[in-house]
């Protein structure tokens, strides 16, 4: 019984699966990546409580996944999925958390719902509420570093869904894999919510606080390496370019990642180029599709 209801559960959101990954990356592809913190830095004494207490009385919802799906499943009651694959390190949690269901904030959302005629306006103010009150459940203990990127709206067979993109950073740079998606259904409850923890060695503080090469320089860098052959039949002022600064885990800790006829890694203080791909990729037009059906999983 049990493995069927594992085999159903698949069938039933390998879908779901596959858009909300499509979606993450449209939005980390068609957006610049600048968002402002969620909550007025540096932090949220109300949050940074409310996870300190988590902690103290033992009631981690990431110490393991069985922890956490009992956690969510006895806090809120209209829930049809809770996972986690989180394993707890020196630096931090990491790994991943999905939720599917019908979550209310249990915090009181700063904003005046009734009063507010924007929907994404409502929607950012449910999303911050909850995280606010689910701090441990998120792994966020630094508020500060969570940042809004992007937010989109896709129509689902039942009502439009509201989907809101975070990402990490740390001393202002982009923390890489490090994401939250909260998504809202049609009656402005939370339906989903997928996050990718990373945990942070204090190398990844202090290599973020120096100086690194500038976009300038490392554009420089790269049409040095490229040739007249790597450029023959293409339009050079209609390809794909992109420079990107990320932190990362392990040494240097900070790079380059570059689109620029290839796809290039490059060492953010030396210039060193650490990889190399072919990165060609025709100019094409985003096109943005539902994040999914009823994502809550439970009947209207």
């Amino acid at each position: 019984m049990k493995a069927r209801k594992v085999e159903n559960w698949v069938s039933n959101h390998c879908k779901t699966l596959c858009i909300f990954a499509i979606l993450l990356a449209v939005s980390q592809i068609s957006l610049a990546l600048g968002g402002q913190p969620f909550i007025d830095p540096p932090t949220s004494p109300s949050v940074m409580q409310n996870y300190s207490s988590i902690k103290e009385n033992g009631n981690d919802p990431l110490e393991s996944p069985r922890k956490f799906e009992r956690y969510v499943k006895d806090k809120y009651k209209q829930i049809s999925h809770a996972e986690s694959d989180v394993k707890q390190t020196s630096h931090g949690p990491s790994g991943r958390v999905f939720i599917l269901g019908d979550i209310a904030p249990q915090r009181k959302p700063a904003t005046d719902l009734t009063a507010e005629p924007d929907r994404h306006v409502r929607a950012k103010a449910i999303a911050k509420a909850f995280m606010e009150d689910e701090p441990g459940l998120l792994g966020i203990t630094k508020p500060e570093e969570i940042r809004e990127v992007n937010i989109l709206t896709s129509k689902g067979h039942n009502g439009d869904y509201i989907n809101i993109y975070y990402k990490r950073y740390i001393n202002d740079v982009e923390l890489e894999d490090a994401n939250l998606l909260i998504t809202l259904g049609p009656s402005e409850n939370i339906s989903g919510v997928q996050a990718w923890l990373v945990s942070v060695p204090p190398e990844v503080y202090e290599a973020t606080k120096k100086k690194t090469l500038s976009e300038k320089e490392v554009k420089s860098i790269i049409e040095v390496d490229i040739t007249e052959l790597d450029k023959r039949g293409l339009d050079m002022n209609n390809i794909n370019k992109s420079f990107k600064k990320v932190a990362i885990t392990k040494y240097p800790y900070v790079l380059w990642k570059v689109s620029y006829i290839y796809d290039y890694t490059i060492d953010a203080f030396t210039g060193k180029i650490l990889t190399k791909d072919s990165g060609i990729i025709p100019p094409f037009k985003i096109q943005q599709r539902p994040l999914m059906e009823n994502p809550s999983g439970i009947k209207p």
